[in-house]
C-alpha cells in the first residue's frame, strides 16, 4: 500500500445508531500522531469494540497550535485532527461492522497504523519461527528479506490493478478473496510473483482459495516455511528492452534495502573518562622535502607520510582513537613546537595516510625536547604535550564519537565488450608510487567483485550488493572465470564449492585480514562468496552488440522480465506532463496539427504501428528511451507544468533510430510511417524544420490527431 491507513479506536465516544457524520465528528480529532506520518495518512477507519463503524478519506491534517484554534477543547495542544469526507456508501457497506480483532487484539493506544502493524505482526511471527529458535545472522537476514518482499509484492499487485480497494486489502472477506483469486488467475503467468514468500506459493494459493484471513493463516502451524523460499535472490538478472527503466528499478530497490554503514568509536564518555586504555600518542612532521603540508593537512583533515619507506610499518601502528600532533623542530633553540593536535579517525593501513579530526590548531613550544624524525611515538611524562586536547574533551563533558568509516554497501560496474576477469576480480597493474608519484610500481588492484567481497566479510552483520549493468555486453562467462563456480550457493547462502586462491589474491587478502585465525576461518577451504553478498544485474534481452549467455551460466541466476510498458507510469515527475511536438504547419494551410501529443501515447501508438508491420519487440521504443532531461518546460503554460521533447533528441535520437536503424531494411514500412516523398533522413529533417508534415495519413489516424484544413 502506498498510503498508510490509520485505525482510531473510539470505544468510549461511539454510540449504537450514530450517523456517519456523527462518527466523523468524533473520529477526526484529537490524536497524538507523528508529524512524519501525516503525509501518508489518506484514510481513517473508526473502530469500536473491534468493529469498523466509520470510514473516511483525509484531505488534510492539522495540528492544534494554541487556544485560538477552533478544535481546542482545553487539553489538545499539539494533537492532530483531519479534514475529510465520508467514503462512498457502497464501500462503507462492504466493510462496515467487519471484525478486525485479529488486528486490534492487545492494542493499548487509541491509534494504530494498519499496514505498519500488519508488517510488524508478520515480522514477530517470522522471528519466532526463525530467529528465536535458531539465532543466526542468516535467519535475521531471511526475516528482513521476507518483510521487504511482502511489502514489494503488495505494491506490485496495486500497480497492476489486481486490487481495486487498495487500502482495504487486509480486510478482505471470503467473497472479496474469491474476486481477487479470479483477477490473479487472469494473470496466470505472473501468479507466482505474488506468493508473498511468507509461507510458500502453495500456502498463498490456499489463502486465496479458502478466504482465510491473513493473520489467521500466520497463526496456523500446519503450514511450514520452506527453506530458501523467502530470501532475496542472491543472483538475479533484470532483463527487457532498452529504455524500460531496469537500472532505475534496481537503483531505487537497492537503496531501500542496502543502507550505508557507519562505524563509530566512542573516545570519551559523559564523565570525561578515557575509554581507550590502549590509546597511543604520536608526533609527526608536516614537511615533504622543502614543501610544508601543514595547512593542507589541517584543511582536509588528514596526515600523510611523505618520506622514507622505513616509516611505513610505524604508520601502520597508529589506530583510530590515538592522539596525534604535528610538530616542527626549532634547531636554533632546541625547541619542539606542537602546531596542531587531533584524534585519528581512520588508518588506511597503507603505511602512508591517516584521517585526523584536528581539534586544536594553536602553536605551543616545549624546551629541551628534540624530535627531528618524521614520526615519533610519545610515552611517559612527555605525553603532557597532549594535555590541551585531554582538557578540551573533559571540559566538553560529552561523548566524542570518532567516525572511523562510512561504508557504501553497493558497488556498481558496467560490462562492455573487452571487459576482462582482471578488471572484474583484480590483477596487478602499474600505478604511481605512493612515495614518489613520478615512479611506477606494480600493485594488486582489486576489482569491484573482490572489493565487495572483502567488505562483506569484514562486516558480516550487514548486506552488500554488487550491481552489474549490461551484463551481456561482455562475454560474461569469461569475465567471471573461476568465480563462475562460486555462484552455486548452499542452503545458508554461501558458495557451495570453494575455489583455490591464487598467490596474488592470497597476498591481498592477508593484507586485509591480518588476523591469521580470521583469515583461516574465511579462506581456509578456499575462496567463497559469503551469504551477505548479493549480485544483481541488468540485461537487454536483444540489442546490438550483446553476447548470448550460455545455459550453465543462466542456470545460476534468477531472471525477472520488465515489459516494454511496465514502468510507463513511472516516467516523469508528479504534476508534470510530457509531450511530443509533431510541429507541422505551413503558410499554405495544407495541414495543421495540435501540439498535445503525450509522450507515452505517441510512443505506444508508434510501437503498435511497428508491431503490426513485423518489427520485433526489442526494437520498439520504451518509456525511458528519451531522458527526462531532454524535455524542456513550456514557459507560456501556467496552470499545468508542461514539458516538450527537445528538437535535438527528437530528430537525432528518436527519428534517426526509427529511420536508419529499425526501418533501414524495411523501406515499405518506412513509406507507410512517413510521407512517401521522404527518401532520406536529410529530407525528413528538412521537412520537419520547415514545418511540413513528415508522418503519413495512416499513422496520423492511429494517433487520432485532429486535423484542420
Amino acid at each position: 500500500m502506498k498510503e498508510e491507513c490509520l485505525l482510531v479506536i473510539i470505544n468510549q465516544s461511539y454510540r449504537e445508531g450514530m450517523t456517519q457524520e456523527e462518527v466523523y465528528s468524533v473520529a477526526r480529532k484529537s490524536w497524538r500522531i507523528s508529524s512524519s506520518k501525516l503525509s501518508t495518512l489518506k484514510y481513517v477507519f473508526a473502530v469500536s469494540n473491534s468493529k469498523i463503524v466509520g470510514m473516511f478519506e483525509c484531505y488534510d491534517w492539522n495540528e492544534v497550535k494554541d487556544e485560538t484554534d477552533l478544535e481546542y477543547n482545553g487539553e489538545n495542544i499539539g494533537r492532530k485532527y483531519f479534514e475529510g469526507s465520508l467514503v462512498k456508501e457502497e464501500i462503507l457497506k462492504k466493510y462496515s461492522s467487519s471484525d478486525i480483532s485479529f488486528i486490534t487484539k492487545g492494542q493499548q493506544t487509541p491509534t494504530l497504523y494498519l499496514k505498519e502493524n500488519i508488517l510488524r505482526k508478520y515480522k514477530e511471527w517470522l522471528e519466532n519461527k526463525y530467529v528465536t529458535r535458531r539465532n543466526t545472522k542468516l535467519d535475521k537476514i531471511t526475516v528482513d528479506a521476507s518483510i521487504y518482499r511482502l511489502n514489494r509484492n503488495i505494491e506490485r499487485m496495486l500497480e497492476n490493478k489486481l486490487i481495486e480497494d487498495k487500502i482495504f486489502f487486509f480486510l478482505l472477506d471470503s467473497n472479496n478473496l474469491l474476486e481477487l483469486k479470479q483477477k490473479l488467475e487472469e494473470k496466470v503467468g505472473k501468479l507466482k510473483d505474488y506468493s508473498f514468500t511468507f509461507n510458500s506459493f502453495i500456502a498463498f494459493k490456499k489463502f486465496i482459495e479458502t478466504g482465510e484471513n491473513f493473520i489467521e493463516i500466520l497463526d496456523q502451524n500446519d503450514i511450514e516455511l520452506k527453506s530458501g523460499e523467502d530470501k532475496m535472490e542472491y543472483q538475479r538478472i533484470i532483463y527487457g528492452a532498452p529504455g524500460t527503466g531496469k537500472s532505475c528499478m534496481l537503483k531505487k530497490e537497492s537503496e531501500k534495502i542496502f543502507e550505508d554503514i557507519t562505524i563509530e568509536q566512542t573516545i570519551i564518555d559523559s564523565d570525561g573518562n578515557d575509554n581507550t586504555s590502549d590509546r597511543q600518542y604520536w608526533l609527526v612532521g608536516a614537511f615533504w622535502g622543502n614543501d610544508n603540508k601543514l595547512d593542507e593537512f589541517i584543511k582536509n583533515g588528514y596526515w600523510q607520510n611523505g618520506w622514507e619507506d622505513k616509516f611505513l610499518n610505524k604508520v601502520k601502528e597508529i589506530k583510530s582513537g590515538d592522539y596525534i600532533g604535528i610538530k616542527t623542530l626549532n634547531r636554533h633553540t632546541n625547541e619542539t613546537v606542537v602546531r596542531a593536535l587531533g584524534i585519528v579517525t581512520k588508518n588506511y593501513n597503507d603505511g602512508s595516510k591517516i584521517d585526523v579530526n584536528w581539534l586544536i590548531k594553536e602553536e605551543k613550544a616545549y624546551s629541551n625536547r628534540r624530535y627531528s624524525a618524521t614520526i615519533h611515538k610519545i610515552t611517559g611524562a612527555r605525553t603532557d604535550m597532549f594535555t590541551p586536547l585531554v582538557d578540551l574533551e573533559k571540559n566538553n563533558g560529552k561523548k566524542i564519537k570518532v567516525i572511523e568509516e562510512i561504508i557504501n554497501p553497493i558497488e556498481r560496474v558496467t560490462f562492455y565488450d573487452g571487459y576482462t576477469y582482471g578488471q572484474f576480480v583484480g590483477t596487478y597493474k602499474p600505478v604511481p608510487s605512493e612515495m614518489d608519484s613520478e615512479n611506477i610500481v606494480y600493485k594488486y588492484i582489486p576489482g569491484p567483485l573482490m572489493t565487495t567481497l572483502v567488505k562483506a566479510l569484514q562486516n558480516p552483520g550487514h548486506k552488500f550488493l554488487l550491481i552489474i549493468e549490461e551484463i551481456n555486453r561482455a562475454k560474461a562467462d569469461r569475465v567471471f572465470g573461476n568465480i563462475f563456480q562460486l555462484l552455486d550457493r548452499d542452503k545458508d547462502g554461501k558458495s557451495e564449492y570453494p575455489i583455490a586462491i591464487s598467490t596474488e589474491v592470497e597476498k591481498y587478502l592477508k593484507e586485509q585480514f591480518e588476523d591469521d585465525n580470521q583469515y583461516q576461518e574465511y579462506f581456509g577451504k578456499g575462496l567463497i562468496l559469503p551469504n551477505n553478498l548479493y549480485i544483481w544485474a541488468t540485461m537487454n534481452n536483444a540489442d546490438q552488440g550483446v553476447y548470448p549467455l550460455d545455459t550453465a551460466f543462466k542456470r545460476r541466476w534468477s531472471f525477472e522480465y520488465v515489459g516494454l510498458d511496465d514502468n510507463a507510469e513511472k516516467f516523469g515527475e508528479v504534476g508534470k506532463e510530457y509531450y511530443v511536438d509533431l510541429k507541422f504547419e505551413n503558410d499554405n494551410d495544407i495541414k495543421k496539427v495540435s501540439k498535445h501529443i503525450p509522450w507515452n501515447k505517441f510512443r505506444e501508438k508508434l510501437n503498435e504501428f511497428l508491431l503490426e508491420n513485423g518489427i520485433n519487440e526489442d526494437r520498439l521504443i520504451a518509456p525511458f528511451f528519451i531522458n527526462l532531461k531532454q524535455f524542456s518546460e513550456d514557459v507560456d503554460k501556467n496552470e499545468t507544468t508542461t514539458l516538450w521533447i527537445n528538437e535535438a533528441p527528437y530528430l537525432n535520437k528518436l527519428l534517426m533510430y526509427i529511420f536508419d536503424d529499425v526501418l533501414k531494411h524495411k523501406i515499405s514500412v518506412r513509406k507507410r510511417l512517413f510521407t512517401e516523398d521522404i527518401l532520406s533522413f536529410s529530407q525528413l529533417i528538412k521537412k520537419y524544420k520547415t514545418g511540413e508534415c513528415i508522418y503519413s495519413e495512416e499513422f496520423l489516424d492511429k494517433l487520432n490527431i485532429e486535423e484542420q484544413a
